[in-house]
């Protein structure tokens, strides 16, 4: 048993000669294991004799076999080598021909590259000798007289830079001689075409504005040039307000003795009196100028709208509209709108910065903002009901929108420098706590008020937010009004025989100042309906309430213990009677 247990670890699979010889050595059995292995050879020796005597017929049979089998493997790799040297010849025979085919192919297609290549720099060179023929044209003439040899001069440039960019001459010697010309002539249309195109919109000549916009047009390049103009004329819009509230060219006293940096801060700050007048009146007559500057521009860039909405590609048969801007459709007045909206933004950027630049100009737009707002109104109401733009329905409240957005710092201000006025002047009426208010401070207050609200009664919008205003104004009056009034049950309130006590000489002044107060803004809340100002007018009736309320918690103890006092003498007289 113990022979076959050591038999059988020669049959694993795992078997390693390496590890049974370290197992022998370490168990130092390695006599008795090399014993058991002769033995077991031997017996496999003798296995081996009895099955070849007793299967020797067959194997002889086996090892015939064999032989036939070697002859057909012979056979099989005869023919496998017959077949790869066919295979060799096939694919030779194919190889040479595909090889040919793929180098025609490839010189074929070099030779078309080189050909339309030759094609482009011939047409090229052909084309740069028209554009300079155009250019000799139109070189030292008035851009508007030469606006056709600048249109087929802006065609040349089109094919030109079309041939460059289909393909690549970049290293053709015929080519790069014309580069710096083409350059050249390409800054010379584009600045002339957008001298006529500004020289054309600014005179508002249609036909001539058509003309420059097909330059530009033939040079792919139509939205450009239109943003560009309509840049130009934002920039000059913005220089006219500039120039219009610009202080340094206003005369102020003693100029001649003082440094110019002196003199600059002297005319940053304005004169007073009756030069403040003086200045007052020449920087309001400018902005009235302004106006009609930006009216000119408005129309000017309706003129250039009209050609757009007309004027189509001769090619793709698109509006140049379209072609400006594909948001737009056939004659979309949101680009005549667009370019409002920016002037006004433009205004009013300027206006902000002028003011920043100079105390006496912001002082004199935010006291008299009413003004201010009421020239660009004024040029809005015209724009409205006397353009072209007007008259098709570009110019609608949007449009008016925009002029008060531009002007919201400057109402802001206003309104915060009129209710500190306001405050003030309610403060002032109340300020002798003993004799309650005095006529003069109730007549200037009632005075800034109606100066206040009257300021607006031409614009609803400006109506309502100067009400505002007078809202807080006379509601402040109303608190600081009863604050000086007692209690009812005070017994000075009610003393009605003798001479008016000091309480009541008090209570009176408020009375007839809350009347005078309520009196003037019943009027303001009439005035306010017969203009139209109906949300206005009925802040103002609001405040015709307040004012009635205080009137009446004054004289109600009056009433009150007059009334008490009659009941008794009636009663007194009754019963004397009886």
């Amino acid at each position: 048993m113990g022979g076959d247990e050591l038999l059988s670890q020669f049959v694993r699979p795992d078997f390693d000669s390496q590890t049974f010889v370290r197992a022998a050595v370490r168990n130092e059995s390695v006599s008795e294991d090399l014993s058991q292995l002769k033995q077991g050879i031997a017996v496999l020796e003798n296995q081996l004799r009895e099955q070849v005597v007793s299967h020797h017929d067959r194997l002889i049979e086996q090892v015939s076999h064999a032989k036939d089998l070697e002859a057909l493997v012979g056979t099989v790799s005869s023919g496998v080598a017959n077949l790869q040297k066919s295979l060799h010849k096939v694919r030779v025979a194919i190889k040479e021909p595909y090889v040919q085919l793929k180098v025609r192919t490839d010189q074929l297609n070099r030779l078309q590259l080189t050909g339309e290549v030759l094609r482009r720099v011939i047409r090229v060179r052909e084309l740069s000798g028209k554009l300079k023929k155009f250019m000799a044209l139109v070189e030292g003439k008035e851009p508007r007289s030469v606006l056709k040899e600048l249109a087929q001069g802006a065609a040349c440039l089109f094919e030109i830079r079309s041939a460059m960019t289909l393909s690549d001459l970049q290293g053709i010697d015929a080519v790069d001689r014309e580069r710096s010309y083409i350059a050249k002539a390409d800054s010379t249309i584009q600045e002339k075409a957008f001298d006529a195109l500004n020289n054309a919109v600014l005179r508002r000549q249609q036909a001539e504005v058509g003309a420059s916009l097909s330059v530009f047009l033939h040079m792919d390049m139509l939205p450009t040039a239109v943003e560009k103009l309509l840049g130009s004329l934002l920039k000059a819009s913005g220089e006219a307000v500039r120039e219009a509230l610009d202080t340094a060219s206003l005369p102020i006293e003693a100029e001649d003795g003082r440094s110019r940096v002196a003199l600059a801060a002297a005319k940053a700050k304005g004169p007073s009196g009756a030069d403040a007048g003086a200045w007052k009146a020449a920087l309001w007559g400018r902005l009235e100028g302004v106006a009609e500057t930006l009216l000119g521009k408005l129309s000017q860039v309706w003129a250039l709208h009209r050609v757009l909405c007309k004027k189509r590609d001769s090619q793709t048969q698109r509006l140049l509209l379209e072609l400006v801007s594909p948001s737009y459709k056939g004659e979309d007045p949101r680009f005549f709108c667009s370019f409002w909206s920016r002037l006004m933004a433009t205004v009013g950027k300027q206006l902000q910065a002028s003011s920043e630049q100079s105390s006496f100009v912001k002082g004199m737009m935010v006291s008299e903002y009413p003004k201010l707002r009421g020239i660009l109104i004024e040029m809005w109401t015209t724009a409205k009901n006397d353009t072209e733009a007007g008259a098709s329905g570009a110019v609608g409240e949007a449009e008016r929108g925009a002029v008060v957005a531009a002007l919201e710092p400057f109402l802001t201000l206003h309104k915060t420098r009129q209710q500190a006025r306001l405050s003030d002047a309610a403060t002032a009426v109340f300020a002798n706590r003993g004799t309650g208010p005095q006529p003069a401070e109730v007549a200037s207050f009632v005075k800034g008020v109606t100066a206040v609200a009257q300021a607006g009664r031409h614009d609803a919008a400006l109506s309502l937010a100067l009400a505002a205003v007078v809202d807080r104004a006379v509601r402040a009056f109303a608190a600081q009004g009863r604050e000086m009034v007692p209690n009812a049950s005070d017994p000075e309130m009610r003393a009605i025989i003798g001479v008016p006590t000091g309480t009541q000489t008090r209570c009176f002044a408020v009375f007839n100042a809350s009347v005078h107060v309520q009196t003037t803004v019943k009027g303001l809340e009439a005035s306010s309906t017969k203009a139209g100002s109906t949300q206005a007018a009925r802040v103002f009736g609001e405040l015709s309430d307040v004012c009635l309320a205080l009137s009446k918690a004054i004289l109600e103890p009056f009433v009150t213990s007059m009334e008490s006092s009659v009941g008794a003498s009636i009663t007194g007289m009754h019963a004397a009677d009886q």
